[in-house]
């Protein structure tokens, strides 16, 4: 990919010196507040990885076009921070949750999930146009759960050959913590 190479890894850590706190703050405040109305009394996990993206495809792929797939949400006790991850061990080989002491995982010992916020991401792709390449702001992607998008875009005999011989469809069932989000 043209590009790819030229990437700019200063941006790659979040620190005050290249302003990515201070952007991420002005543009994403806004995103977590519209899609979480409680947020200014909750602590927030910032997809700064995702903006950093968005960024880089809108300097350097200014006619990109996406289609992401990703959870949109975890099944796990409720806590209270907005877009809050899943972090998991194996213990004796069974699954150990860490349940929000993120800080005490011994590094390398866990695995860190994230859920997408489809909401946000749609909010920052259109902040990240406008920021980068002067447009207005606007959030022009479709946010679609799995089922839809698969209804929508899959043949009907493709949609048919997952289907079990008790009827059910897992591509239809299984994965309704999933979505996409798809440009123009």
């Amino acid at each position: 990919l043209d590009g790819v190479e030229d990437y700019d890894t200063s941006l790659s850590t979040p620190t005050s010196e290249n302003g990515l706190l201070s952007e991420l703050q002005g543009t994403l405040s806004s995103a977590m507040f519209s899609t979480s109305p409680t947020t200014s009394t909750r602590d927030v996990f910032v997809p700064t990885g995702s903006w950093l993206l968005l960024l880089h495809l809108c300097r350097r792929f200014p006619e990109h076009q996406l289609t992401i797939a990703d959870y949109h949400f975890f099944l796990q006790e409720r806590g209270k921070e907005v877009n809050r991850p899943v972090v998991q061990s194996q213990v004796d080989g069974k699954p150990f949750n860490w349940s929000g002491n993120y800080f005490a995982v011994p590094p390398g010992k866990a695995d860190i999930m994230f859920a997408t916020n489809f909401e946000a991401l749609q909010f920052m792709h259109g902040a990240a146009e406008a920021a980068v390449l002067g447009k207005p702001f606007t959030t022009r992607g479709q946010l679609m759960h799995t089922k839809e998008f698969v209804t929508e875009f899959a043949a009907t005999e493709e949609l048919a050959a997952t289907r079990c011989k008790d009827g059910y469809n897992p591509l239809l069932s299984d994965f309704a913590n999933t979505s996409f989000y798809i440009t123009p």
